[in-house]
């Protein structure tokens, strides 16, 4: 790769030259209740070329390398066009430096069978929980998993090459449990509502029954408002 791109950067008649290379790669799970609802691996490389000539830029981008050199051209060719005045950059060492993460175990090469069937294993430990009355306590559930790789190269004509690469994995789960109702002694139903960090902190018998008089919140059961006729 990098005999690739100062090959390309070489030889051309330009103060200044600039070449950004990006590669992706990627692999998603997600699981919508018990049912499979996305899994695949997406995998992309793109880039693009700044030149400088007097005072102008040319820029091109590009997906692949295999003409590498005629778009750095191109570029060159459009800075030469846009160009006429001196060009002023401030002066730099070049930099050269390879940066790799720092990574215990690399996700992309676990097989994406072996991550399914870990999911499974936790999408399963979401349903296994105690059913009430013949039914899951839980409506829905939401699993996800999903890792990225990143790599970017930037070199320039001045003899500054660097690689950085990045690897990322996540994973979130979630549950949505089954409405629970109960009678209020002012008979509003208030239905039981829990997340994953208040499950359980709250009951309704303890909550106050709402009244047209307590707060400016709507509630039903409201009685309509009565009037009077003050008698002479």
């Amino acid at each position: 790769m990098r005999d690739i791109i100062e090959a390309a950067l070489r030889g051309h008649n330009a103060d200044y030259i600039e070449l950004r290379i990006e590669e992706n790669a990627a692999t998603r799970i997600s699981y919508r209740g018990r049912e499979l609802e996305d899994l695949g691996r997406t995998a992309n490389r793109g880039g693009n070329v700044r030149a400088l000539v007097r005072g102008g830029w040319g820029f091109v981008s590009f997906n692949a390398l295999d003409d590498l050199r005629e778009r750095v051209e191109l570029a060159v060719q459009q800075a030469r066009l846009a160009g006429s005045e001196e060009s002023r950059l401030a002066p730099t060492e070049p930099v050269v430096d390879v940066v790799e993460p720092f990574i215990k175990k690399d996700p992309r090469q676990v097989p994406l069978a072996e991550k399914k069937r870990l999911l499974d294993e936790y999408n399963e430990v979401l349903w296994s929980q105690p059913a009430a009355a013949g039914k899951p306590n839980i409506q829905t559930s939401i699993l996800g998993y999903g890792d990225a790789y990143k790599k970017v190269t930037f070199a320039s004509s001045e003899g500054s090459y660097i690689e950085q690469s990045k690897v990322e994995a996540t994973f979130r789960a979630s549950a949505v449990p089954r409405s629970r109702w109960s009678t209020a002694p002012s008979a509003t139903r208030w239905p039981r509502r829990a997340t994953a960090s208040t499950a359980g902190s709250w009951t309704p018998s303890s909550a106050p029954a709402p009244t047209p008089a307590s707060s400016g919140r709507d509630c039903r059961h409201r009685s309509p408002p009565s009037s009077s006729v003050a008698s002479t």
